[in-house]
């Protein structure tokens, strides 16, 4: 599904980092548009892709928002040509305990997917969703589970503290599917590049996306 990957594109792409190793990370606004293109094809799949997204991660007073818009024409084995049309509103409380998401997923101009709701991380033990869209649903979050600006931070400081790699489970956003076990790549190179203190903080979570990767549903 589409908003999965990009919920999380949303949450990582989308950030500055702007305070250097060993003070406590900071997240800075930053907003940033991106060609969208395929690299490579795979058969009777999409042969192509064109399009573009737009990312803002804005700090508020009380969290962190991440606004998406993406926006592509994707042409299958066939010739046939399909629009599609994705948008994400989140917000992240500071401590990471909550988040509200607004997620529309657009197909030619009618609505494939639309998720609208709240998830709550307790201090111990399992978190909760409430979901208003697509239908009035609660299902529960295993215990553990982080939001995806938390999830960003842990992995900059694991990084920082000189671990190879970093695993958790996080709820992007959306349904009962969007909970995912991250089992990021090693992150030794994050750790040796951050030495550089004149590189700009979106080119280092650049260098986190690449490092990081959602491998499989967790399951719930």
């Amino acid at each position: 599904m589409i908003h999965r990957r990009y919920a999380f594109f949303a949450a990582v792409l989308g950030l500055g980092l702007v305070a250097a190793a060993p003070a406590p990370v900071e997240l800075a606004s930053v907003r940033a548009t991106y060609d969208v293109s395929l690299k490579h094809a795979l058969p009777a799949g999409l042969v192509a892709v064109r399009g573009r997204t737009a990312i803002e991660f804005r700090k508020t007073c009380d969290g962190y928002k991440t606004t998406q818009r993406f926006l592509a024409d994707m042409t299958n084995a066939q010739g046939n040509v399909s629009r599609t049309d994705f948008a994400v509103t989140a917000w992240e409380s500071r401590n990471g305990r909550a988040m509200r998401f607004d997620i529309t997923n657009m197909v030619d101009g009618e609505v494939a997917e639309r998720y609208k709701g709240r998830a709550t991380i307790r201090a111990a033990g399992p978190g909760e969703v409430a979901l208003a869209l697509p239908k009035s649903e609660r299902f529960a979050l295993p215990a553990g589970t982080v939001l995806p600006t938390t999830q960003t931070v842990a992995v900059i400081r694991a990084a920082e503290r000189g671990a190879r790699s970093y695993a958790g489970t996080v709820f992007l956003g959306g349904g009962r599917a969007d909970l995912y076990r991250a089992r990021p790549r090693a992150i030794d190179r994050v750790r040796r590049r951050r030495s550089s203190a004149r590189r700009s903080g979106l080119a280092r979570a650049h260098e986190l996306l690449r490092d990081v990767r959602q491998c499989r549903d967790a399951g719930i």
